[in-house]
């Protein structure tokens, strides 16, 4: 008997942080807006510009598809040396994009990102999902997003 309420207890624990219990349901979680910038440029010169800024910062090109616009670049990976005694230690990271163009009314272009930032765990050996803000490494959608207006407005970077 002591055994079945043991049961009975973990289920409506369970039921209940799981919103089982009373009809209620988890709120839903709404999705975070993919970073995005607008231009007031023709997509073709935006194109052009991303095109430009991976390449300056040797990051390899995927796929990229002027049909549907949009730049899948292939997984870059790097790493930085976290201290000089010996061993050294040292953190792996890898990077991948995909960028998507929008046409909008007049010459506007919109240039949205997906970044997926990546780190190393060496206790698991498996890539782990990482917060590039936190990491502080590798080029960031804002960074690529400034790097374009700057190519854009023909000052060199």
């Amino acid at each position: 008997m002591k055994r079945f309420s043991w049961l009975l207890a973990f289920l409506i624990i369970t039921m209940v942080s799981q919103g089982f219990v009373f009809g209620q349901e988890k709120e839903p979680v709404a999705p975070i807006p993919l970073p995005s910038k607008a231009y007031s440029a023709k997509l073709p010169v935006i194109w052009e510009k991303v095109m430009e800024t991976l390449k300056k910062n040797d990051i390899p090109i995927a796929s990229s598809d002027q049909d549907g616009w949009k730049i899948t670049t292939q997984t870059k990976r790097y790493f930085r040396i976290l201290s000089a005694n010996f061993p050294p230690i040292q953190k792996d990271y890898r990077d991948t994009y995909v960028l998507t163009f929008q046409k909008k009314e007049g010459n506007s272009t919109v240039l949205q990102i997906n970044r997926k930032f990546e780190v190393h765990d060496k206790k698991s050996n498996q890539w782990v999902e990482g917060d590039p803000k936190v990491e502080k490494e590798g080029l960031s959608e804002e960074g690529i997003f400034q790097e374009v207006e700057l190519l854009i407005a023909g000052v060199p970077s």
